[in-house]
């Protein structure tokens, strides 16, 4: 009983901790007041940099009222060419030690990376409800990062996506093909999207899907992002899609955050993937059920869809072997399709 109570009070410290060096480490107060820039003309070439985007509730939302997100932009070091581009979305909890670590090893092997800050700018630094900030914003803060990426004058014009839970979710709505195609004429293309323990509860039979190369990897043991739903949804898929399932993982299994494990009982996860609570992007690219009872498009529909379809409670830990695991499978897909 002492251990496990000693394990809960540390769990709960880490996070606080983790929390705290969010606020304290990441330089996101630098682009307070300021404009974004739309390129690179005469804006410094590295560092934190402050973008436009458009804070978009749902894809299909009429009123996209423009927001600066702050970013961080890393080159290699002692680089003497072009290089591609890596963009990191985070998930829920906001930007953890472990995303660095990522940036490191990304770094070594030659890429440039930008960590995009979705939520200092939206006033909050963590989302567990997934009310507060959507999927669309997120998705529309990397694809605005992407446009203004394009004109930095010492990158190559390749660039992917990786995003990890909430994060995510963006690069399986981009492997949508209506999606892909509104947006591929200003913002697109990529070379390829890469999804690490995000939410695949999408309708995935009789849905077009785009040629952009897709990699998911989930954990087994993972009740918020079921590994189910992301094996079930690259086996519809097909068109270059890779999916890796890790037998030991549970959620965050990269974050060691969660190094002694943790239960969070605010965590919401989908009870049914049923066609009441599977979503899908109508033509209207609006995000709505495949029953078309429930849609997400606004904070109103969201909660009833979320009380509907959602209970709360799961567990998330870390596991070194499948992290070690996870970025060899990255890494070797990265330079599969930075060709």
């Amino acid at each position: 009983m002492y251990i496990e109570n000693m394990k809960k009070i540390l769990f709960f410290l880490m996070i606080i901790i983790g929390l705290f060096s969010y606020s304290i480490f990441i330089p996101v107060s630098a682009c307070i007041g300021k404009l974004g820039i739309s390129n690179f003309e005469n804006n410094a070439k590295y560092g934190t940099v402050c973008l436009n985007s458009r804070d978009s509730f749902d894809l299909s939302s009429a009123s996209k009222p423009e927001i600066v997100i702050p970013a961080n932009l890393y080159l290699p070091k002692n680089q003497n060419k072009k290089v591609p581009l890596l963009i990191m979305s985070h998930g829920a909890g906001g930007i953890f030690n472990f995303h660095y670590d990522y940036k490191d090893i990304f770094l070594e092997e030659g890429y440039a990376v930008l960590i995009i800050d979705h939520f200092f700018p939206r006033g909050i630094s963590a989302d567990f409800t997934f009310e507060k900030v959507t999927e669309s914003m997120m998705m529309n803060d990397v694809l605005n990062a992407i446009k203004i990426m394009r004109t930095h004058p010492d990158l190559d014009g390749r660039i992917g996506y990786i995003g990890w839970s909430k994060g995510g979710i963006g690069t399986i709505l981009l492997k949508h093909k209506n999606v892909h195609e509104h947006y591929y004429k200003e913002m697109l293309p990529v070379d390829f999207y890469i999804g690490i323990y995000t939410y695949c509860g999408f309708e995935s039979k009789e849905i077009e899907f785009s040629d952009v190369p897709l990699l998911l990897i989930s954990g087994k043991q993972d009740k918020i992002t079921p590994a189910s739903y992301c094996r079930n949804f690259a086996k519809n898929v097909k068109k270059n899609t890779e999916y890796y399932e890790l037998k030991y993982a549970n959620h965050s299994f990269d974050n060691y955050t969660f190094y002694f494990g943790g239960y969070l009982p605010w965590q919401p996860y989908l009870k049914s993937n049923n066609n009441e609570c599977r979503l899908t992007i109508n033509e209207d690219l609006k995000t709505v059920n495949v029953n078309d009872t429930h849609d997400l498009a606004t904070y109103k529909s969201r909660k009833k869809f979320l009380a509907a379809c959602t209970d709360k409670g799961a567990a998330v830990s870390y596991d070194k072997q499948s992290s070690k695991t996870a970025k060899k499978i990255v890494l070797e897909f990265i330079a599969k399709n930075f060709k």
